[in-house]
């Protein structure tokens, strides 16, 4: 079934923010306000539903620096005890009286009732959260400074669905363990069933401690009885039934249908399911409410929900072995079950079955009554015509089940297809192609095969910007030129979306396959032209040889799919063998993946900053930000060294934003410390073409304390030219929040001057390669005409990697703006920054 659209808007990105400290001078504070929220739970640790709340508060607050969360359990249904709130008030009332909370979160109704009790003493004027409270109404808000979430009430509908999936149903018994929500559960549902909508059915409510006890009962009642429960219960031993095991073993014991009304009860194949609330999306959005409270926004303004989200959701083995059909179902999501067309379809299915068998059986009757109506023909031949209209009947009926049969085998033969073809190409899946290369290793022999992985690079880029129908028209244009290439019995071919496989089993040498990969490269990269358009495709080819490089079909396919990703990454239009230290170079870049995110969680990355200098005045205007990675044992990581990885596999994107939130921290101190610096950051296409770039940016420059022109994104020419249309659109949104753009490595790259001057960019700085001998005649003249065109341009000009004095002097009557390099200082870390800045104040640089 599909998906339901709500869960897929609720999961959201969680990026790991951190910030490094640095040890500083003793008279500087952090001006970071910590903020601290206290969580209280009703239950215990370890409890579905209290665990689920309990995570998803902790993981949305988690990428706010300033946020500190301390989490306490009242265990009101393990440990019940008439002195529970009153020892609990004791423990807390001890435990945090030196500890001032800005906001308080509680969960479920125990929880609520202790704040209704103790709010005066312990936590006065303080904003209170809710959530998961059951029949919850207005008039029990403990005072105005109170928001949050009642538990939904979807009893109605959990009865609705039921009357409709279990027809012949006598009774519902609500089933609970002795907990405050089923108790609450239990009033909601004695009076839905008491308001005369439910009068033929009848009803009884079993709260007790132990799940034997309930069983027991259960057994004694109609098999025609459906179940719902509430809260989890305990055995005999007084050990806790968690809520999806609880489920079970009612349905194992009794074999009664079981419904519930939170997520939790389906794990584990628990109940057959129903309309339920999920503990992951009520506490992403209590942390919402937290949040934007800590964020200054009155608790008036936050609505209390009543009837908070909650969707339809069945277990299938459950609907399974109750013998329920998915098609009778609302719109819901289903736990482990086919997402098939049939699964999709059944009700159409099963009606054509039904229609085919009565067609048969109809056929059958007129047979014999056409046999019989011959042997009487002589008797009575006053009724031949009626006969004949029979004969007529029976004809017709034949012809229409023929059709009808013809038209299920059509229908076969179009899931058969879709299977195992493409639908866009024709050309077989990557599975169906495996399947065959299998069947025929048999039947080859000693022959070499070869494997032929053909990625076409840029067909995002050109969907983007054609659309998807002429994307279409590319594929099928591309299939046909590799089968007209090949045009023999001796390949197979295959397709997965931007990809190509073709295997060749009449190749006699690796020289053959890579001259073969060679005509395929020149074939692909020759210009298609679509709606008088010409577009350039730009294509990769990995491959590898079977028996001389690979040894068996899967370790085939791997090897070429390695070797496409060697292909990728030296450009467009590359082809590659493949080779054993690929696979190498890959399980490195899996460690340092893992390095990555480590380095992220336990704080590794440090900045170093390298000095700006005004080339007028001599005065430091700012600092270039560069990344550091300096592990437990004091080894430094430089950037060459991990950013490509990083970048590869898009952990450039946190670390990134770490970057920008560390640099803004970083300007607002010095802000507080009387100094006016800009900062620049580096900025790579992942991150630029990242949909969470430009929040993050909006974000930090929201969150701390700068001017909007302090923050300076340096973005490199190759990044601007891999995709300029749409690298435009982002810098003028992010030029629109008041940063300063910087074209980064200028002249080194391809840069077009006509799309250069339309860009929304500020500043140019001129690559380090024009200062290295700038000494020479053609290597000034080279330089100079860089400055100056950027000079003609309206941009500010910096000038980085200057190391010795002459070429200072040299670029001083240039014109330039502001320069920075090794002649004034390496990047430094922060320590040694600051006395650097303080022997500059004392000992101010003086360019002649």
């Amino acid at each position: 079934m599909k998906k339901s659209i709500l869960k897929s808007l609720v999961i959201l990105y969680v990026f790991t923010v951190v910030f490094s400290n640095y040890v500083i001078s003793d008279d500087l504070e952090s001006d970071i306000t910590i903020k601290k929220v206290l969580l209280i739970h009703s239950y215990h640790q370890g409890l579905s539903w209290t665990d689920d709340l309990n995570s998803s508060i902790h993981e949305d607050l988690a990428v706010y620096p300033n946020i500190e969360i301390y989490t306490e359990y009242i265990d009101s249904y393990r440990l019940p005890s008439n002195d529970t709130y009153s020892n609990f008030h004791d423990y807390i009332k001890t435990k945090y009286d030196q500890t001032t909370f800005d906001v308080i979160v509680v969960s479920d109704n125990d929880a609520y009732d202790f704040m209704g009790l103790y709010y005066d003493d312990l936590f006065a004027g303080l904003p209170v959260v809710f959530m998961g409270v059951n029949n919850f109404s207005m008039d029990q808000l403990i005072n105005s400074n109170v928001t949050g979430l009642a538990q939904a009430d979807t009893f109605e509908e959990t009865l609705e669905l039921i009357v409709l999936l279990h027809p012949d149903v006598e009774q519902i018994i609500l089933c609970g363990g002795n907990t405050a929500t089923a108790l609450a559960d239990a009033n909601q549902f004695e009076t839905l069933m008491k308001s005369g909508n439910y009068n033929a059915l009848d009803y009884q409510i079993l709260i007790h401690e132990q799940i034997e006890e309930q069983c027991a009962q259960l057994k004694d009642m109609s098999k025609n009885t459906v179940v719902i429960i509430s809260g989890p219960s305990k055995d005999n031993a007084g050990n806790l039934i968690v809520h999806s095991d609880y489920a079970s073993k009612i349905i194992a014991d009794t074999g009664m249908p079981v419904y519930a009304m939170s997520k939790v009860y389906l794990e584990n194949d628990g109940v057959i399911g129903g309309k339920v609330a999920d503990p992951s999306i009520q506490g992403a959005i209590v942390a919402s409410y937290v949040h934007s409270i800590i964020q200054g926004t009155p608790v008036s303004e936050l609505e209390i929900q009543l009837h908070p989200i909650t969707t339809y959701i069945f277990n299938y083995e459950r609907l399974e072995a109750f013998n329920i059909r998915t098609g009778l179902l609302p719109e819901h999501e289903l736990l482990g079950g086919p997402n098939s067309p049939f699964s999709e379809n059944a009700n159409i299915v099963y009606t054509c079955i039904v229609v085919v068998i009565m067609l048969l059986m109809f056929t059958v009757i007129l047979f014999i009554n056409n046999r019989r109506r011959k042997k009487a023909e002589i008797l009575v031949n006053e009724q031949n015509m009626e006969l004949e209209a029979y004969n007529e009947e029976l004809i017709a009926s034949s012809d229409e089940l023929n059709r009808q049969f013809e038209e299920l085998a059509i229908k076969n033969q179009e899931i058969e297809f879709l299977a195992y073809f493409d639908n866009v190409t024709g050309l077989m899946k990557k599975e169906r192609l495996m399947e065959m290369l299998n069947i025929n290793l048999k039947d080859l022999g000693s022959k070499k095969i070869a494997m032929y992985n053909i990625n076409i690079k840029n067909l995002k880029d050109v969907t983007d910007t054609f659309g998807v129908e002429i994307e279409d028209k590319l594929l099928q244009k591309t299939a046909r030129r590799i089968n007209k290439y090949f045009d023999n019995e001796q390949y197979l071919s295959g397709a997965n979306h931007n990809e190509f496989i073709v295997i060749n089993t009449e190749v006699d040498s690796i020289e053959t396959a890579e001259q073969e990969c060679f005509n395929i490269l020149e074939i692909l990269t020759k210009p298609y032209i679509e709606e008088h358009r010409e577009i350039d495709l730009k294509i990769s080819i990995g491959y590898s040889i079977l028996p001389d490089i690979s040894q068996t079909a899967h370790e085939l396919f791997t090897h070429s799919d390695m070797a496409k990703l060697e292909a990728d990454r030296r450009g467009n239009d590359q082809i590659s063998i493949y080779h054993e230290s690929f696979y190498n170079q890959i399980l490195k870049r899996i460690r340092i993946e893992k390095q990555l995110v480590n380095a992220l969680k336990h704080e590794e990355f440090v900045l170093y900053y390298q000095p700006k200098v005004d080339m007028h005045t001599g005065d430091i205007l700012g600092f270039e930000a560069l990344i550091r990675w300096i592990k437990e044992d004091g080894t430094i990581i430089y950037p060459s060294d991990f950013i490509p990885t990083a970048e590869e596999t898009e952990l450039i994107i946190p670390i990134g934003a770490w970057v920008i939130n560390e640099a803004c921290n970083q300007i607002e101190k010095w802000n507080d410390m009387g100094y006016n610096y800009k900062v620049s950051v580096n900025v790579s296409t992942v991150q630029l073409e990242s949909d969470f770039f430009l929040h993050t940016v909006k974000r930090a420059l929201d969150y701390y304390n700068i001017k909007l022109d302090q923050l300076e994104l340096e973005i490199t020419e190759t990044t601007v030219m891999h995709n300029i249309a749409e690298c435009s659109n982002i810098l003028r949104q992010l030029k629109s929040l008041g940063t300063i753009i910087s074209l980064d490595d200028f002249g080194s790259g391809y840069s077009s001057m006509t799309y250069i001057r339309t860009l929304p960019i500020s500043k140019i700085k001129i690559d380090r390669l024009f200062v290295e001998g700038i000494e020479k005649k053609g290597q000034l003249l080279l330089a100079s005409s860089m400055i100056q065109i950027g000079k003609a341009l309206d941009f500010v000009v910096n000038v980085e990697g200057v190391e010795t004095l002459s070429q200072l002097n040299i670029i001083k009557n240039l014109g330039v703006d502001e320069v920075q390099g090794y002649f004034f200082s390496r990047p430094l870390p922060y320590d040694a920054l600051m006395k650097y800045i303080k022997h500059a104040e004392s000992n101010k640089i003086v360019i002649t």
